[in-house]
């Protein structure tokens, strides 16, 4: 077999940052083939045109380049750094887990490193100033809003490297795990700790594991065990990013549903290489752009304009819905917990309800409790990512600044805080949400926040019951066979 991808158990995307091309040069024909059929079976030349726009798609580069109709931010080498978590148990004997007994070690003593390098689920390199109390790892990556162009990368791999082997491939049958490392502080943020139980298994005077254990113990503890091709995990629905990884992960393609966006630019008369943002589309292949990149307002942008719904005048003789008999403070509270989509759906449910919820004012109100403390959470940048929240704060001054026709200077930039400037009574929610919608990066960033809410839910499964199969013994009786990063 050779060598092999295997994916970020949160995220879905290799180490290097996942696909580079649209679909191998042999498979042109087939998928043009799939795409004319599905939008017109019986135009002939519909074939030929796809086809043509997918020859564009392959482009003349030298190996690793990037191919030039990639939006910036996507793929590697511009998805994520060159740095992941690996969580696990790393011996003296080329880093692997001691194997001269049955079952695995527990999570007690997990060992976390930030390493580098990777090969075939495994990795060559580990930065030496991985942990912090065994447990807090330094994840404070680049932004996109460092640089305007991301033609180079802007992450930094610091410290010093050590050639220290760390096995965690699934294919060798290692129950070590490993995460991007944005993905790792993002599950450690995202969580709601509180809303969790402590561990039944625990007594008064037990310590708890730590996060990087109960990671460990979930992802092995599981009846139906990660994928041997993908080390995805069989509980979490990927929303079928794992499609991607035909032995490594180089294509988009796969991860195809429908033809929506081509069939659009197709009857605006676009052809060649101007079809390729439709096709990305069609492919999905948001789900590998980077998720710190905060949509800015356009300069054509009208963002004092007020969206309007439609209206229906209210018969006076309807019954009232239950729910428009809630105070509204009552309301608030249950409307901002539901999805975007989900809202405007209740919306329509009758007439009381679309003018009360598509109320300016209203619809504003429930937007920003959506985004501060709801549904809508996951548009705040983590608090940790000191690159995250600056570029958020970036991207909120300037919607500000179209609305109320002022410049804000660096230093404001700078010292904003993110939920002041959201909750502001000139700042343009509607229009942000919108424009947070219609960006790759934010939907992968909610696509992250749902992943994490699966993981979340696991997690609290764990807690209450534990292990649904024990492949466990102690850790402890392991600890001198293990390769000490000091």
């Amino acid at each position: 077999m050779g060598s092999w991808d295997e994916l970020c158990i949160l995220c879905g995307a290799s180490p290097e940052g996942g696909p580079h091309d649209l679909l191998h040069s042999g498979d042109i024909d087939e998928y043009a083939r799939q795409l004319a059929d599905e939008i017109d079976p019986y135009n002939d030349d519909l074939f030929d045109t796809i086809r043509n726009a997918l020859k564009c798609s392959i482009p003349q580069k030298t190996l690793l380049s990037r191919a030039e109709w990639l939006p910036d931010g996507m793929a590697h080498p511009q998805y994520c750094s060159d740095v992941c978590v690996a969580l696990g148990y790393f011996g003296k004997e080329e880093g692997t887990v001691p194997r001269d007994r049955d079952g695995i070690p527990d999570g007690r003593n997990v060992q976390v490193r930030r390493v580098i390098d990777s090969s075939s689920g495994d990795f060559e390199r580990v930065l030496q100033e991985t942990v912090v109390g065994n447990e807090n790892v330094s994840a404070d990556g680049g932004s996109a809003e460092e640089d305007e162009v991301l033609g180079e990368e802007s992450f930094v791999a610091s410290g010093r490297k050590l050639d220290l082997y760390s096995m965690c491939a699934v294919a060798h049958e290692s129950p070590n795990i490993w995460l991007h490392e944005r993905c790792y502080q993002y599950m450690q943020s995202w969580i709601d700790w509180q809303s969790l139980p402590r561990p039944t298994a625990l007594s008064s005077s037990e310590e708890e594991l730590s996060f990087a254990g109960e990671l460990y113990e979930i992802a092995n503890s599981r009846k139906q065990t990660r994928d041997r091709d993908t080390t995805l995990l069989p509980c979490i629905d990927y929303d079928g990013i794992e499609a991607t990884l035909e032995q490594w992960q180089d294509h988009f393609a796969p991860a195809r549903r429908g033809t929506k966006y081509l069939a659009r630019a197709l009857h605006e008369g676009l052809q060649g290489k101007d079809l390729i943002p439709a096709l990305l589309k069609d492919f999905r292949a948001w789900m590998f752009m980077r998720p710190d990149v905060w949509p800015k307002p356009l300069e054509a942008i009208d963002t004092t304009a007020t969206t309007v719904f439609t209206t229906f005048p209210i018969n006076s003789i309807s019954a009232i819905p239950l729910i428009d008999t809630l105070p509204n403070e009552l309301l608030l509270l249950i409307l901002r917990e539901l999805p975007l989509p989900s809202l405007l759906a209740l919306s329509s449910t009758c007439r009381s309800l679309r003018a009360l919820i598509t109320e300016p004012s209203f619809m504003d109100c429930v937007l920003k409790e959506a985004i501060l403390r709801g549904s809508l959470k996951w548009i705040l940048p983590v608090s940790s990512f000191k690159n995250e929240v600056q570029g958020c704060c970036t991207s909120l001054r300037l919607w500000l600044s179209v609305v109320s026709g002022s410049c804000q200077s660096d230093g404001d930039l700078i010292d904003s805080n993110v939920n002041a400037l959201l909750v502001s009574p000139q700042f343009p929610r509607l229009t942000f949400v919108r424009a947070c919608w219609e960006s790759d990066s934010m939907m992968n960033r909610k696509r992250l926040w749902g992943l994490v809410k699966q993981f979340e839910a696991v997690w609290g499964s764990y807690r209450l019951h534990g292990w649904e199969v024990d492949r466990f013994y102690p850790s402890a009786e392991i600890l001198d066979t293990l390769q000490i990063v000091e």
